[in-house]
Parts: C-alpha cells; structure tokens; sequence
C-alpha cells in the first residue's frame, strides 16, 4: 500500500502533460488510477492523475485539458460528445440474518429505522424484538458509501454497532437473528445471511449491470472519441485479471 501511495503521488505533481487522467467520482476511482500508473510506469511515459470534483473533470475534457476523466454516471452532462466506457460498479447493500422474513425495505423504512432511537423489526416483520444495526467503522474501507447512496437527508439516532469491513458485517448478521447491517455489496455473501431488495430491487448481479439497484453508481472512462493509444492499451486492460483484482481489493464490481 505504501509502495502505491507514493507512485500515485509522484504521478499527481508531474506536469500537465503527457497523458492526464483526471478522476471526479465521489470516492475515489483508485483501482483505474492504479492501473493507468502501472500502464504508464511500464511503457515509460508520463502521466499526470489528480483527484478533482465531477465539475472540474468534464470541464477539463471539454477544454482537451485532460486526456480522459473518470465519472459517475449521473455527473455526466447529456449529449456530452464524448466516448463512455462504464467498467465498474460500486454498491451498498443491507443485510439480514437468512432466517428473517425481511425480504425488501423502501428507502423511507431504512431512514425511519435508522433515525429511530429503538428501532424494531415490529413494523416490518410483526416481530417485537429490538434491531441490532451493524455498520461500517469511520476507517473501514466503504464508510460513508451507503449514506450518499441512499440520497435521503438524516441524522441517524439509532444505535450502531460498527466493525471494520463488509465481510466483518456480514458474519455478524449470519450470527444474529434480529440483525440489520448496512455496508458495501458483496458477491460472496454468507450462507448464514443476505442482502435484500432496496424499494422492490434485489442487487443481482442483472440488476446492477443495467443501473437499476437504487444503492449504487457506477464508473465511467470518458475520453475523446478519437482514441489515442495510451487510451485503447488502457480499455485493453480493464478485463485483465490484474485490473479485477483491483477491483476485488477495492469492492467494486466489474461491468
């Protein structure tokens, strides 16, 4: 990790030159930014990657500031006249105990649970047994991802129990009958617990892939539409097993 923090930090002061990817997705695209490091590293070129804001990033493309930019799907502009290549998905996910009835909750059930001092699998299942809520921990890797996905303005006053990774919450609920975890979308999963529908939409693997799950964005390539080289050696590798291991670090999804 060290070792990839400095890489990406010598790319960041090089001059605006060279090839110049510029990322404005919310998070963080840092499995792409990796890759076209590598890339770069590997061929001897120069390149120059920055984090900016979505804003920034279409402006820079338009004014061929940038060489390519990463976004969120919904940050890019209609009839922008640019080629889109979407190559991963990032997505939150609520799990239960596989023995809780609880198969689907609305985004207005998860905000009423999650700003209610008790809250209780009463009015969702008939159960009148408390919720135990696990989360993510302010440092664990998706922190923050479920909120800004849920798009629904709260302050959350129920108790939360927060651990550190999805994997930690998931074996949680596996072990808890009256659990409810908040955390990144996992293909993995547990056999002891599951993700369940958002507002009637399970994260299936089809739902994800055609943007209808509503707890998730995806990444965007978006460059000129007269590609240069370093650009096609760089969509070239956004199915080799060194980039999905990337992603796999990260907890994205491919396209």
């Amino acid at each position: 990790m060290r070792h990839w923090l400095t890489v990406l930090f010598a790319a960041a002061v090089l001059p605006l030159s060279g090839f110049t990817l510029l990322d404005g997705t919310v998070d963080g695209s840092m499995p792409l930014r990796r890759q076209a490091v590598a890339l770069a590293l590997k061929n001897g070129r120069k390149i120059s990657v920055r984090k900016v804001s979505a804003a920034e990033a279409v402006a820079a493309l338009k004014q061929k500031k940038a060489t390519a930019v990463v976004l969120e799907s919904q940050d890019i502009p209609k009839d922008f006249p640019f080629e889109k290549h979407p190559f991963a998905v990032l997505a939150a996910a609520v799990y239960v105990n596989a023995n809780n009835t609880c198969t689907n909750l609305s985004r207005q059930e998860l905000v009423e649970l999650l700003t209610s001092p008790r809250p209780s699998w009463k009015s969702i299942t008939g159960n009148r047994v408390d919720i135990h809520i696990y989360g993510l921990s302010p440092k664990a890797q998706g922190y923050g991802v479920f909120s800004r996905l849920l798009k629904k303005e709260m302050q959350i006053k129920s108790p939360v129990y927060r651990t550190g990774s999805t994997n930690n919450v998931i074996q949680l609920c596996g072990g808890n009958p009256v659990a409810l975890g908040i955390a990144l979308f996992s293909p993995e999963g547990n056999e002891m617990s599951r993700p369940i529908a958002i507002d009637g939409i399970a994260p299936t693997f089809e739902n994800l892939g055609q943007g209808r799950y509503p707890l998730m964005t995806t990444h965007v390539l978006v460059c000129p539409k007269e590609n240069l080289p370093e650009i096609k050696e760089l969509l070239d590798s956004l199915k080799t097993p060194a980039f999905l291991e990337l992603l796999d670090q990260s907890e994205m999804l491919p396209l």
